[in-house]
């Protein structure tokens, strides 16, 4: 057959010979020591299971805002006076504050909100304690009749991950202190930043001064009242030092028992005689005022009064693993409790987390499969093996890569898998079935074959999948909190 009857590919292999230079490229180490890159297989897949197993899951990337509002409460002023007196004379000392962005306030009745943004390339701790060192000495410059300002950060983390609900036989004061005393053992959780209680009766203790008995010892419930806040204090009382340490000393006299605020002392007679707060008031135990009713069924049962906990989780703590500590947790301090409490949960963000990995490990396995069994219809079964076994291999190299660099797998880093596993194939069917071509030559033996394959396709494989890279590039230069 004449060789214009030939295709250009099969002229290319006629005349291409095998250079012996290729020889001395890294790549014939690895394709002449097998037994290298075996073990480097067995490496990589122990450490990418490893890391799979322990990277942090969550639904979301976690994202921090560089944002806080400085709140003030100025009770009773205009928003002129507040703009006056209070927002004007904070911003013009944050004004110089290092690495602001820009601030936005905003002055009403009673109140100044200060939003204070700053540059998306600072470090947001620090930020916030410059912020908050700033406000420390602001109280002298504003109005003495306004509060001390208050930071507020804003985080897209502090919305809950786990909510349950404790319900029972019992009345609202027994419901929140069986969900405080659940707190108490949840917050001990390592991945736990906060657990919010709402629902039930809160307890305050109310004073009811009997005007006779005020009159009777000439006390004014103006000194009443005083005595009860200098008493219900907590206060440092320095240190004692001895020879090899020093210990500090606080003064604790909170009081919260009924008995406790009963025996507060108020005053004393002519003779001496102390007079205590119970010789002028009741003092009794009721509860806040309720602007809400909480109730929760279980199972269709009958609905009962309830008690809401929510978990916040720390930042870069696993989601799954902290609920899943929390549960155990709930679950043995519920059987210490009374007959009859329960819980139910009503939002489980971890469990809509794991479901959502359990789909994508199936759809990750589906295309696995679905490649392999197309290289090997068309291809053959080693070249099929050799594309399948690079999928896992590169992916088990992201999830290590992904812990050490402390970030968590989440949708976000998920669809990039998804989206790197296209061009992953791609490569793998150039490679082999090029290498398929070349063997079936006669020509070369598997080893030059994978070598001129290797030199003959890396800047075409390079440059398609840099092309590739390239498009989302500018996504790298973003700024902001979307970069």
């Amino acid at each position: 057959m004449d060789n214009q009857d030939h295709s250009s590919d099969s002229r290319y292999l006629e005349r291409l010979e095998f250079r012996p230079e290729l020889r001395k490229t890294w790549l014939y180490f690895f394709i002449k020591n097998f037994r290298v890159v075996i073990l480097l297989i067995l490496v990589i897949s122990g450490w990418g299971i490893y890391s799979f197993l322990n990277l942090p899951r969550e639904s979301n990337p976690e994202v921090k805002i560089p944002i806080a509002i400085v709140s003030t409460i100025y009770p009773g002023a205009s928003p002129a006076d507040v703009e006056e007196f209070v927002t004007k004379k904070i911003e013009a000392e944050l004004s110089g504050l290092k690495g602001l962005k820009k601030l936005t306030s905003s002055s009403l009745n009673s109140v100044s909100s200060i939003q204070v943004e700053f540059d998306a390339d600072e470090n947001l701790e620090d930020s916030i304690r410059r912020l908050r060192d700033k406000l420390e000495n602001i109280q002298s410059k504003i109005s003495t009749e306004a509060e001390d300002p208050q930071v507020i950060e804003i985080s897209l983390d502090d919305t809950p991950v786990w909510t349950i609900s404790i319900t029972g036989p019992y009345d609202g004061f027994s419901l929140r202190k069986y969900a405080e005393s659940i707190e108490d053992e949840l917050e001990k959780i390592p991945g736990v930043r906060e657990i919010q209680i709402s629902g039930g009766d809160e307890v305050e203790f109310e004073i009811a001064y009997l005007p006779e008995r005020l009159l009777f010892y000439g006390i004014s419930t103006q000194t009443a009242n005083q005595a009860v806040l200098m008493t219900n204090v907590a206060i440092p009382a320095g240190n004692f030092e001895t020879g090899k340490f020093v210990v500090p000393i606080r003064s604790d006299a909170r009081t919260t028992t009924i008995e406790q605020i009963s025996n507060i002392p108020v005053g004393q007679t002519q003779d001496g005689t102390i007079i205590f707060l119970r010789d002028l008031a009741h003092v009794r135990e009721t509860g806040l005022k309720k602007t809400s009713h909480s109730r929760f069924s279980i199972d269709g049962s009958e609905s009962k009064n309830a008690v809401t906990l929510s978990l916040i989780k720390r930042q870069g703590s696993s989601i799954l693993d902290t609920v899943d500590s929390a549960k155990v947790t709930v679950d043995n301090i519920i059987e210490t409790l009374p007959p009859g409490i329960k819980y139910d949960t009503s939002f489980d963000m971890a469990q809509l987390v794991r479901d959502d990995f359990d789909q994508l490990g199936h759809d990750f396995l589906l295309t696995l499969f679905l490649v392999v069994f197309i290289l090997f219809l068309i291809v053959g079964l080693k070249e099929a093996f050799v594309a399948g076994l690079a999928i896992p291999l590169v992916f088990f190299v992201t999830f290590g890569v992904l812990l050490s660099m402390g970030l968590t797998l989440n949708f976000l880093s998920s669809f990039s898998l998804i989206l790197a596993l296209g061009l992953l194939v791609d490569d793998a069917i150039v490679v082999v079935s090029a290498t398929k071509q070349y063997l079936n030559s006669g020509k070369f033996t598997p080893e030059e074959a994978v070598l001129l394959v290797l030199h003959d396709f890396k800047w075409v494989l390079t440059t398609t999948t840099l092309a590739t890279v390239w498009a989302f590039l500018p996504l790298l230069f973003a700024t902001g909190i979307i970069g």
